[in-house]
């Protein structure tokens, strides 16, 4: 069943929780993940933390970490749950583009951490492709989440 655009009930409060949920949620999936590489992988995430197996864990990491946002804020919406699990990817995007800008010392480190959303490293490298990946897998993990978290109406 599609919603008139009309319909569309936006809720920043839910947004937000949902944002703080995935931050949270990110730091510690990150770490996890960076331990998990190696073994999966056979080879280090690199030593320099701008290797292609740092993009694959943040872009993991991302989506999960977005996935569980986007369910608390699609559950806590009530409502477009969808629109409000995407809004909380965008809003880790923003918040993330304006650290690395404001910090950018701090932010890089931040960004290689996985301490701040996974896009990050992308600003922070200034690398459009990798932008364009972890961006994707932020959004797409909201998404995917907020629709999970909306509740089923009858």
């Amino acid at each position: 069943m599609m919603r008139a655009p009309g319909n569309v009930r936006l809720s920043w409060a839910a947004v937000a929780l949902g944002w703080l949920v995935a931050a949270c949620a990110g730091a510690g999936l990150t770490a996890l993940l960076k331990r998990l590489y190696p073994v999966a992988v056979g080879a280090p995430v690199g030593a320099d933390g701008t290797s292609l197996g740092l993009a694959v864990v943040l872009a993991v990491s991302g989506f999960l970490a977005y996935l569980l946002g986007g369910y608390v804020a699609g559950r806590r919406a009530g409502a477009s749950g969808g629109i409000n699990g995407a809004m909380t990817g965008l809003l880790g995007l923003c918040v993330g583009g304006v650290l690395v800008s404001a910090l950018p010392p701090a932010g890089d480190a931040l960004a290689r951490d996985g301490l701040l959303p996974p896009a990050a490293l992308g600003f922070a490298l200034g690398s459009a492709p990798v932008v364009a990946l972890l961006s994707g897998a932020t959004l797409f993990g909201g998404c995917v989440g907020g629709l999970m978290g909306e509740p089923v109406h009858p």
